[in-house]
């Protein structure tokens, strides 16, 4: 199968898109967007064995390999799988910051001298 570029809107921003076999991947700001493709759960008998329906693909997003939403890590609808990958490394950036200001923060209160050990 031949890789296929395709292009949408997420969240306001243009992302290409390349659908390979078993898996989709977009660059975001440099972060990799990767839907991975998980294999076909195939479709629900009844129990004298006729088909009643197919099971729908799943789909499992991650950005530089860490899960996308990790409340609901798999979905069964494309598009929401894209939303979750842009969505996640739109606010990603902020996430690192947020916890790194805590950690330097963290680290500056362990270092300074109590007040009554100054004196």
């Amino acid at each position: 199968m031949a890789s296929v570029q395709t292009r949408s809107f997420h969240h306001d921003r243009e992302i290409t898109w390349l659908d390979q076999q078993d898996s989709i991947v977009g660059y975001l700001d440099g972060m990799r967007l990767c839907i991975e493709k998980l294999p076909n759960r195939g479709r629900a008998l009844s129990d004298d064995g006729t088909v009643v329906r197919f099971m729908p693909r799943q789909y499992k997003t991650t950005v530089d390999k860490v899960i996308a939403n990790p409340k609901c890590p798999i979905r069964t609808d494309l598009n929401l799988a894209k939303d979750d990958a842009v969505a996640f490394a739109l606010e990603l950036p902020g996430r690192v910051l947020a916890r790194r200001e805590a950690r330097k923060a963290e680290l500056l209160s362990k270092l300074s001298l109590p007040d009554d050990a100054a004196d």
